[in-house]
């Protein structure tokens, strides 16, 4: 239907869940996924991405979802104050901004979970180059 891939992750903690963001800031989850491919079923979820796209889709070893955004106004230089980094921890269903968010840096590239540190991530971000995030919860 026009929204085209752009990121993706499975949850570890249920490899049946899979959920997809588009360059249009849309959200699919699939509860069925396979490898197979067979009779997946995609469901559009709430976005709290909307005019933006989804860079980055990451899930952690518990089952958290989390979300890195490149607002499309902040590309353009609007004054938006949105920030880009959220998370689920109920497969999508909601999403909440991160307390530990960037703080006004919304231009994210990538997001790469630390190996060795599950509260640990690093974010490539337009201008700043590679930031380390440190989560407190």
């Amino acid at each position: 239907d026009g929204h085209y891939p752009l990121s993706a992750a499975y949850s570890p903690a249920d490899p049946t869940i899979f959920i997809v963001g588009t360059v249009d800031g849309k959200l699919f989850k699939a509860t069925n996924f396979n490898v197979s491919g067979n009779t997946i079923t995609w469901t559009e979820i709430d976005s709290p991405a909307s005019d933006a796209w989804v860079r980055s889709i990451v899930a952690s070893e518990d089952g958290t979802f989390w979300l890195a955004t490149l607002w499309k106004a902040d590309v353009f230089f609007s004054s938006s104050t949105t920030e880009g980094f959220m998370f689920s921890t109920d497969s999508g269903d909601t999403w909440q901004l991160s307390d530990d968010s960037m703080e006004g840096r919304r231009l994210t590239w990538g997001l790469f979970p630390s190996q060795h540190d599950t509260k640990r991530f690093y974010i490539g971000m337009w201008g700043t180059g590679l930031n380390r995030l440190d989560l407190s919860n």
